[in-house]
């Protein structure tokens, strides 16, 4: 790979940087933890959203602490994460 096409990857990296708020890193980072296959749900071969339970379960058994908005903005992350795979296959 050349100079000119490795700062060409970077540039485009770069360009699909994520920013996350601060009040929002808990349940970042906790969903980047959970996105794993046996952490979702499910139809066919389409992410349904996050099996929740598992979640819940793999949180008491680690004794993660967490509060409820961080929950509810994990569960969000999850519902987006699904639907945008699913537009994604749609219009491939």
């Amino acid at each position: 790979m050349s100079p000119a096409d490795i700062a060409k990857e970077i540039g485009e990296i770069e360009e699909q940087a994520l920013e996350v708020a601060p009040e929002n890193m808990t349940a970042f980072y906790w969903f980047a933890e959970v996105d794993a296959d046996d952490f979702w749900k499910y139809v066919g071969t389409y992410r349904s959203g996050l099996d929740v339970q598992t979640i819940l379960l793999d949180a008491s058994t680690t004794k993660r602490a967490f509060e409820p908005d961080d929950y509810i903005k994990l569960k969000l992350l999850g519902r987006f994460v699904a639907t945008a795979e699913r537009e994604a296959m749609k219009n491939e």
